[in-house]
């Protein structure tokens, strides 16, 4: 589609301020003991871009994948060389998916525990300890039996504590060799009861289920199984899509027995198996729950299909890629180059508004309405002369601007002061996307109230805990992994690129809020929920760039020096992923991701000899 045809006819109220699958015979019934189910995972070895930043923060921009043949971009060059790829033969399936439910926890033996301890900060008792390492022994033995040499486990894991100490429990039946790769995921998260519970309203509510319906019913100040699908819908999406690609596959590799573990919660875990098989609200309704520390294993069956294999409970299959008759299970391109990526994607927070010098507004204007302050339209302008005078630098004569904003008032007062840098003939068009939103902290704010909701934000967890009516920034990273989505079908397609053109000098820039912005980059970088909680805030009208480096992906050590990095709260592991990333090709996959050894403690120094060896 052509940039002209991007740009509709509300677009010029922004410009008018610049200068000129598989089915199931029957439902699967789930014991106590066993289960059986599918579900995927990714690490932080994917292909990314860089942020960069002016001293406030960073990110990077996951890149496709190309053959070894597909040169990448140098920074101040133009586009990638052409890919050639002629029967290219797509990547080998996982030969299994592995789901598993955390063990036993204090919640599930002590339901007072809610009432004093946040959901996501239960841990395991003794028993749900040795669950979880007795799983992980009968999953390496279940691989073993393949009587094969190259086998690989790759983990996915809800970022709940009890997934996470189930996780490690997991992990003690493997050696560092043997894993390729794990990714905390905050789409496997538990369904949201409410914040803190009170037992016995609790004991009430889940009475009212029972009469409203279980999937549909929604917690006060929660999630129903409804709003759980929705989320594992995106999850599925990034996980076929990640299949597709090959993302678990070792560089220069073809491995077909990569085993894929997937840690969560008993009702995420159904809810996967809903939206997996397409099974009713009705089946989905006369499901059991798995038992703790249980796994559930879908299998490549006779046909190359996965199968879901469990001690009698049924089959399913899984949906392999149909390829046209002419393809016999090949594809074929011949000498089609991929669109030139952006040459940078910057990040800009909106200038100083109303209520960030008065959060008395609150109370009295709707928080989408809130404009500018005098010293805010100054941040906006003062900002897009920044970007302009960092692009001029690049000293090339055909480069462009396309912009993204979120559609609250403060955003697009921003947008308009940027714009007034650029002509008309260097914007290349925009996006008005409700997707970039400032967190939802529930309709007119009463002050008072806020300052007590924001204090047991505090105790219950920055990331997880939802505003009365409002979100929690887990809500909010939801819609933004749908916005990166987007975004990445968009460059991937060359949504940006003028009829015609070739042009690797566009530079898209995304007008929002804070927290969305460093949700964004939580997103793009596949960072943890601790690591994202020790991120500080971007100032009004700074700006964060995330620019293409020497192997032609985005890093933030690209144009940031370290000190800003660090300033921005960027732990050591998070510095050396994206030096890795400064360097690295599309297509390689940091298998020595740094995060393996926040999550797995018992990897000794044979352990990491063997690791730098064999990748």
């Amino acid at each position: 589609m052509a940039v002209t045809q991007l740009c509709s006819s509300a677009s010029l109220f922004y410009m008018s301020c610049f200068p000129k699958n598989a089915t199931l015979s029957s439902p699967i019934q789930f014991s106590q003991q066993r289960v059986v189910s599918f579900n995927t995972v990714i690490c932080c070895a994917s292909p990314r871009d860089t942020i960069e930043h002016s001293g406030n923060g960073f990110g990077g921009l996951p890149e496709k994948l190309y053959s070894h043949r597909e040169s990448a971009p140098r920074p101040g060059l133009g586009t990638t060389s052409s890919s050639t790829s002629t029967n290219k033969v797509p990547p080998p399936r996982p030969r299994r998916i592995i789901l598993v439910r955390h063990g036993q926890s204090e919640g599930n033996v002590d339901e007072s525990v809610y009432t004093r301890v946040s959901d996501p900060k239960i841990r395991l008792t003794e028993k749900g300890m040795a669950d979880a390492e007795e799983c992980g022994k009968r999953i390496r033995e279940m691989i073993e039996k393949d009587k094969v040499h190259d086998w690989k486990v790759y983990f996915y894991v809800s970022p709940y504590r009890r997934t996470v100490e189930t996780l490690k429990g997991l992990g003690k039946a493997f050696e560092r060799s043997r894993i390729a790769g794990m990714r905390e995921e905050p789409r496997l998260r538990e369904q949201d009861f409410g914040n803190f519970q009170d037992r016995e309203k609790m004991r009430l509510e889940k009475a009212m289920r029972m009469l409203y319906g279980r999937f549909f019913y929604r917690f006060p100040n929660g999630e129903s199984a409804a709003d759980v699908y929705d989320r594992i819908t995106g999850f599925r999406e990034t996980l076929k899509s990640d299949i597709d690609v090959g993302r678990f596959q070792p560089a220069g590799e073809r491995n077909s027995n990569i085993n894929l573990v997937i840690v969560s919660h008993g009702l995420t875990l159904r809810v996967f198996l809903m939206r997996w098989y397409k099974w009713t609200v009705e089946q989905f309704d006369g499901l059991n729950n798995f038992g703790n520390g249980s796994m559930v294993v879908m299998e490549r069956g006779y046909g190359g299909r996965d199968t879901i294999e469990h001690s009698g409970n049924g089959f399913a299959s899984f949906p392999q890629k149909h390829y046209s008759h002419k393809e016999s299970g090949t594809r074929t391109s011949t000498n089609k180059t991929p669109p030139p990526r952006p040459r940078r994607i910057i990040l800009v927070r909106h200038g100083q508004s109303e209520g960030n010098v008065d959060e008395g507004v609150y109370t009295r204007v709707s928080d989408p309405k809130i404009g500018l302050t005098e010293k805010g339209v100054a941040d906006a302008e003062k900002c897009g002369r920044r970007i302009r005078e960092m692009i001029e630098e690049d000293q090339v004569h055909n480069w462009k601007v396309y912009f993204y904003v979120s559609p609250y008032k403060r955003a697009v007062d921003t947008l308009k002061g940027l714009g007034k840098s650029f002509e008309r003939s260097r914007i290349a068009g925009m996006r008005e996307e409700p997707r970039l939103r400032e967190q939802d902290f529930g309709n007119f704010q009463d002050r008072e109230k806020m300052r007590v909701e924001k204090s047991i934000r505090m105790r219950y967890g920055r990331f997880f805990y939802r505003f009365p009516n409002g979100e929690s920034a887990a809500d909010v990273y939801d819609r933004i992994t749908g916005f990166r989505e987007t975004l990445k079908s968009d460059i991937d397609v060359g949504r940006f690129q003028p009829p015609g053109q070739r042009n690797p000098n566009i530079n898209l820039v995304i007008v929002s809020h804070g927290l969305t912005l460093r949700v964004f980059l939580m997103r793009w970088y596949k960072w943890t929920v601790e690591q994202f909680e020790r991120l500080n805030n971007f100032s009004n009208g700074s700006m964060v760039v995330m620019e293409r480096g020497y192997g032609g992906r985005y890093s933030l050590s690209v144009h940031h020096k370290e000190e800003e990095l660090r300033e921005f709260g960027l732990s050591n592991e998070m510095l050396t992923d994206q030096e890795w990333q400064k360097y690295a090709k599309p297509g390689e996959l940091n298998y020595d991701c740094p995060t393996l050894n926040s999550f797995f403690t018992h990897f000794g120094e044979d352990d990491d000899g063997a690791a730098e060896e064999e990748y």
